[in-house]
């Protein structure tokens, strides 16, 4: 990155140039080199160390040096973001998921900032870490649902107060679920998402009969082992698995 804001300084294009930093997922934990702690979990889980990943936003003379800013942003955000940099128009029928950040960037100079709206996340498969769920944010909160789960289907986190995710609130708060739950299934059904198959749905055994036949390229073999189910539960005691690591490893260092 160095580098390259060398060469754009070198070539006079700083002032012309908007530069962004970004991920498109949090660190992947199980790996010894990463680590997003405070924040539970990492990539493809359901919590904030999957969601939460750098942005720096750089452009000489449109953006001021050194502001912080905690609005929510999320990935989809970026491309009519780069057609406003480049003065082109918005294309609203590609990019219906995002909104324009130059003015947030600019603290309003260059179009208004963002306003208050939900962020929704969709999970329908399985991965080293998670089994299927969705997410849906707003006004604070945090509800994830997951489909597989027998005991328990849904977690519920104040992200302002917990954002840690320390605290599931679903028993002591169950309209809130109820009123996010609503809104997550409007979102879903508003976008034609895909939701996971249960293995003993007509459907599911369809599937699975492909499988066997070789015929379902897109089935992964490897989550496909029952003795490996992940749920709400054991995706959390994973996490609190990957958290005391990463405390262990601050304490042993804070003790050198």
């Amino acid at each position: 990155v160095g580098q390259l804001m060398d060469r754009l300084e070198k070539l006079g294009l700083l002032e012309n140039t908007l530069v962004i930093f970004t991920a498109d997922n949090g660190g992947l934990t199980w790996k010894e080199v990463t680590s997003n702690y405070p924040l539970m979990g990492g990539k493809s889980f359901s919590h904030e160390g999957a969601y939460r990943v750098p942005f720096i936003a750089n452009w000489k003379g449109r953006i001021e040096s050194g502001q912080v800013n905690d609005t929510r942003v999320v990935g989809t955000d970026l491309y009519p973001t780069i057609l406003q940099a480049a003065n082109l128009p918005p294309n609203p029928t590609q990019h219906m998921d995002g909104l324009s950040l130059m003015g947030e960037f600019t603290k309003g100079k260059e179009g208004p900032c963002l306003p208050e709206r939900p962020l929704y996340f969709h999970h329908p498969h399985y991965t080293h870490a998670s089994s299927p769920h969705s997410v849906i944010i707003d006004g604070g909160y945090k509800l994830l649902r997951y489909y597989n789960d027998e005991e328990g289907a849904y977690a519920l986190f104040n992200l302002e107060e917990d954002p840690y995710e320390q605290n599931d609130l679903c028993d002591t708060n169950p309209e809130t679920v109820q009123q996010l739950a609503k809104k997550l299934d409007a979102f879903l059904d508003g976008v034609d998402a895909e939701r996971p198959i249960r293995a003993d749905s007509e459907e599911g055994r369809r599937t699975l009969e492909l499988h066997a036949q070789g015929l379902n390229k897109g089935w992964s073999k490897k989550y496909k082992d029952k003795k490996n189910v992940i749920n709400k539960r054991t995706e959390r005691e994973l996490a609190m698995k990957e958290r005391k690591v990463q405390e262990k490893k601050i304490a042993a260092g804070a003790g050198e």
